[in-house]
């Protein structure tokens, strides 16, 4: 394309009187068909013309020249070889109205030049830079347009001072839209930067970039969708105005390694994950007048010894508010809104002034003694206090409503958490007591981190949807009491992080009597130790327990029953699991992983999977009562740990469709050796089986034919030796010394384990007279055997109770079994017929309440 008009150009450059013009045509008939011969060919001041055209060269530019193109939709320069593009190492060089694309290295590359410019070009698919000064000072990049510059898109480096660069449209992917590096002074104003996507490389992106650049005017520019947005490393004495830093995948603005007196000043900062961000001595800067909303994490970070920061005047409206590791900072006049607010992870030394959020002041306080405090306040903070009494408050729709930062032997009772991301934040605080608080439809209860001896004893966390977490045990928290609590509806009703999210576990921490219903997890902890759970009921969750890395606990005295999968669920060692109720999983009662556990005493009874079902070296599992489970007790489970190798399993009642299913090495009996066992035999030796069809020749209650007893998988890894005979199975209802009549020992008996906590032992339906199905023995029990003992009551009449407990099988359970069954590879193993066999039998009548089959097996 041939346009005459062009001619008067020459006359547009009066610095160059002389100056001549030169043109280039790829079609032929001007006076050059390619670009670098006209430059080999022109002199200072003089204007190359090219017409449109597709160029592939790689230029030079060595003199003074004014490098203009027709069009820059139609004025292509493409490489030759695999070089940059256009190379420039001359003052006084400007370029306009190009396509520069298509470099394997760099678009356009100036080196030790001034005065220069680049106007009115496109600079696109450039594998390493758009364009990349070294050295350049006083020169001005403006109105071009970037897209797909993989590296860098403009890099101003290695002394590269005082240059302009404005109104540019950048798009990605790229690394970096503008970058000063090593070069300070930059006046970047009016730029549209939008990474349409991150690099695909494991790089972060940035909209604009300053490393060791100092004293630049970063003004008014659009940075949307990188990881960062603006970004300033060692950097000092720059100035952040204006600016619209938005969707960034990261930060809007972000200051680190010793980034010291820059000014961020009315920006708007939104929709990032973190909106400000201070890294790593990142000090004295100064953020004002900031309007910061609706970023996911936090509306500004502060951490790794960023100190000595002054905020003033921002409009806040986040998530989660101020984040701040550090101590010195200046926080006055800001406003903050809906769930926005400051959250300290520890420090002090801060001056937090005049601060408002949701209209209500923020109470700030260190060095407190002995105070009382229960004025209508948004947000409450004590750090380095001791002795106060906060009480009687509500607090709404903030990011942490209460902070106890080096703060003892304070008390938080009766207050209403509502809508609140945490209710209750302590930090390396001690001796602290939590008490008889409802904490309604938050994120998280109560948090504690570095913290000792604090009891939370009392207080309701009730959300909906399993959303929320009510007590979260952060590392190196210990001796914490977690008492008579209710947690319902939460994702988690008490959480342990996973051990190498952060750096300890926690020790020592006594979890009882508490309500915990309805949550995804009821307990879910990991990197706990020595630890005591005991005494709570977890019922209608997911997971009752849910335990990772878990070592020497206790776990004694619990209910838990008719949760969506397992009962107790765990990967640990060394832990003791005992006297527990675990009743109607869904899944298993017990599944565990790892070595050396105890697990005794035990009712473990009419869940869909397996009683218990483990893996791992070393365990003892003994006196359990193991009744009604689809499969009794399986060591086949690989997926939580090593095949069982050396267990002991003995001294068990075992009464299901499929006792045992086996494929570790695992001992089924001890030796033979004097002792009540579980069915009141004189001696202990193996278990109890329900189909074990042998007989007992010599009167010792231990079975000597059809042995060893294996289980209905017929495993060919060993069996049981010893099976026990049980004498129970010649109990009459109510006999509970098996002495062949109902009597005053019968009475005390049972009102020991009634009224005075005693266990039972012998089998529930011995002592559950009325035969309710609960399994409760109660004060109508004994009435009832009293009746009989006493007062010539018939037992026939008197007494139902000739059922063990429950055992509910509906055809969609086995279905689910037997997908189970597959996805573990052991289907062929079960006896499907038998278990069919359990489904609406004549005897089993619907619960109204489970939607299942009852159905009362005798043992």
């Amino acid at each position: 394309m041939k346009r005459a008009f062009i001619l008067s150009l020459a006359f547009l450059f009066l610095n160059f009187v002389s100056a001549t013009t030169i043109y280039v045509d790829d079609d032929g008939g001007y006076n050059f068909t390619s670009i670098q011969p006209a430059i080999d060919n022109s002199l200072n001041g003089d204007t190359i013309f090219v017409y449109g055209g597709t160029y592939t060269e790689n230029i030079t530019i060595n003199k003074e020249i004014f490098l203009v193109g027709e069009d820059p939709g139609s004025t292509i320069i493409r490489k030759n070889s695999v070089a940059d593009i256009i190379k420039v190492i001359a003052n006084n060089v400007h370029i306009s109205g190009f396509n520069v694309d298509n470099s394997s290295n760099t678009g356009i590359r100036i080196i030790n030049s001034t005065n220069l410019s680049i106007t009115n070009s496109r600079i696109t698919n450039n594998y390493e830079n758009g364009i990349i000064m070294s050295g350049t000072t006083n020169s001005k990049i403006s109105g071009n347009y970037f897209e797909n510059n993989f590296y860098n898109t403009i890099i101003l480096n290695l002394g590269s001072n005082y240059n302009d660069v404005h109104s540019n449209v950048i798009r990605g992917p790229t690394m970096n839209g503008i970058a000063s590096l090593q070069s300070s002074y930059q006046q970047i104003y009016g730029n549209d930067i939008l990474n349409k996507k991150k690099p695909s490389l494991s790089y972060n992106s940035y909209g604009i970039y300053g490393y060791y650049s100092n004293g630049s005017l970063i003004e008014n520019n659009n940075v949307t969708n990188n990881t960062v947005g603006v970004s300033f490393g060692r950097s000092s004495e720059n100035e952040i105005r204006e600016n619209r830093a938005e969707l960034n995948g990261y930060s809007g603005i972000s200051f680190t390694y010793t980034s010291a007196n820059n000014q961020v000043v009315d920006n708007y900062i939104a929709r990032n994950v973190n909106g400000l961000y201070l890294f790593e001595h990142a000090s004295n800067n100064v953020f004002e007048g900031n309007l910061v909303e609706n970023n996911a994490y936090s509306g500004v970070e502060v951490i790794s010894s960023s100190s000595g920061n002054r905020f003033s005047n921002n409009y806040f409206n986040n998530n989660h508010g101020f984040y701040f590791e550090e101590e010195g900072s200046i926080i006055e006049n800001n406003i903050f809104a809906n769930n926005d607010g400051l959250y300290f992870y520890y420090g002090g030394n801060n001056a937090v002034l005049n601060n408002t959020i949701n209209g209500l002041p923020i109470l700030y306080l260190e060095n407190v003694s002995g105070e009382v405090f229960n004025q209508n306040v948004g947000q409450l903070l004590l750090i380095n206090s001791n002795g106060v009494t906060i009480k009687d408050m509500y607090f709404g729709n903030v990011p942490v409503a209460i902070q106890l930062i080096n703060t003892n032997y304070t008390m938080v009772q009766n207050i209403i958490f509502e809508n609140v991301n945490e209710a209750v934040y302590l930090s390396s605080a001690n001796n602290n007591q939590i008490t008889n608080n409802r904490v309604l439809n938050s994120g998280l209860g109560f948090d504690i981190l570095e913290s000792l001896r604090n009891t939370f004893k009392n207080n309701s966390i009730i959300s909906s949807g399993k959303v929320g977490t009510g007590i979260y045990l952060s590392d190196y928290s210990d001796y914490n009491s977690i008492e008579n609590n209710i947690f319902s509806g939460l994702l988690y009703g008490l959480y342990k992080e996973e051990y190498w999210q952060r750096w300890g576990s926690s020790n020592l921490n006594n979890i009882t009597g508490n309500l915990i219903t309805g949550n995804s997890r009821g307990i879910s902890i990991e990197a706990f130790m020595y630890g005591t759970i005991a005494n709570n009921t977890l019922s209608y969750n997911d997971y009752g327990m849910y335990m990772g890395i878990f070592w020497a606990n206790k776990i004694y005295g619990n209910v838990i029953s008719d949760n969506n999968y397992s009962g107790i669920f765990y990967s640990g060692s060394e832990n003791v699991i005992s006297g527990n109720k675990i009743l109607r999983n869904e899944q298993n009662g017990i599944i565990f992983g790892r070595d050396n556990n105890i697990i005794y005493g035990n009712e473990i009874e009419g869940n869909l999977m397996a009683g218990i079902s483990f893996s791992g070296n070393n365990n003892n599992i003994t006196g359990n009562w193991i009744r009604n489970n689809v499969v009794g007790l399986n060591d086949t489970t690989s997926y939580i740990g090593p095949y069982a190798i050396k267990n002991k399993v003995y001294n068990n009642f075992f009464s299901n469709p499929i006792n045992a299913g086996t494929k570790g090495n695992t001992y089924w009996n001890a030796t033979k050796t004097s002792g009540k066992n579980i069915v009141n035999g004189q001696f202990i030796g193996g278990n109890y089986w329900s189909d074990y069809n042998g007989t007992d020749t010599d009167g010792d209650g231990i079975g000597d034919t059809n042995i060893p007893y294996r289980s209905d998988w017929n495993s060919s890894y060993g069996g049981d030796n010893l099976p026990l005979i049980a004498s129970i199975q010649n109990n009459t209802c109510g006999d509970l010394d098996n002495n062949g009549v109902i009597d005053v020992i019968d009475v005390v008996k049972i009102i020991n384990v009634a009224f005075r906590g005693a266990e039972p032992t012998e089998p529930l339906w011995v002592w559950n007279v009325d035969g309710d199905s609960q399994g409760l023995i109660d004060v109508i029990d004994v009435v009832k055997i009293i009746n009989v003992a006493f007062r010539g009551a018939n037992p026939s009449t008197e007494f139902s109770c000739n059922k063990p407990m429950i055992f509910t099988l509906t055809q969609s359970d086995l279905d689910y079994y037997k997908q189970v069954a597959t996805d573990y590879s052991f289907y062929n193993k079960v006896d499907w017929n038998k278990l069919s066999s359990y489904i609406q039998k004549s005897n089993c009548v619907l619960s109204p309440k489970t939607k299942k089959y009852v159905c009362a097996e005798l043992v």
